[in-house]
């Protein structure tokens, strides 16, 4: 019923080598080593495995609240896909166009916050 223990031990070495890989893309991401623009257009099955919130969420200054808006920007009038079920996918789960998407607004956002405004702010305003 437990399954065969090398089978077991395998799988539990394969899960940690992904962990800490997927670790090392989010550090390099918080540390501005790689964009998370360009992370998500990557085909790296590693990162094809990482959820949309987290490689979001790994760069500076990005809570939820700030990645959800601009989830909401990416994906507005999106009927099969809202943003809140977006977060919770994993980039693999994604069409192109999506990625696509995703990335313009997550480039967009952070030229925004370059230049003092909040990803939802036009830009006259700030």
């Amino acid at each position: 019923m437990n399954g065969d223990p090398v089978q077991r031990e395998s799988a539990l070495k394969k899960a940690n080598r992904v962990r800490l890989g997927q670790a090392v893309i989010r550090r390099e991401i918080a540390s501005g080593k790689r964009s998370a623009a360009v992370t998500v257009l990557e085909d790296d099955p590693l990162i094809e495995a990482m959820r949309v919130l987290y490689v979001l969420t790994a760069q500076p200054r990005w809570g939820t609240t700030r990645a959800r808006k601009v989830l909401m920007v990416a994906f507005a009038g999106r009927r099969n896909r809202p943003p809140h079920v977006v977060e919770d996918k994993r980039l693999r789960e994604l069409t192109d166009r999506e990625r696509r998407l995703l990335s313009a607004a997550i480039a967009e956002a952070a030229q925004q916050g370059r230049n003092g405004h909040t990803p939802t702010e036009g830009a006259g305003s700030g």
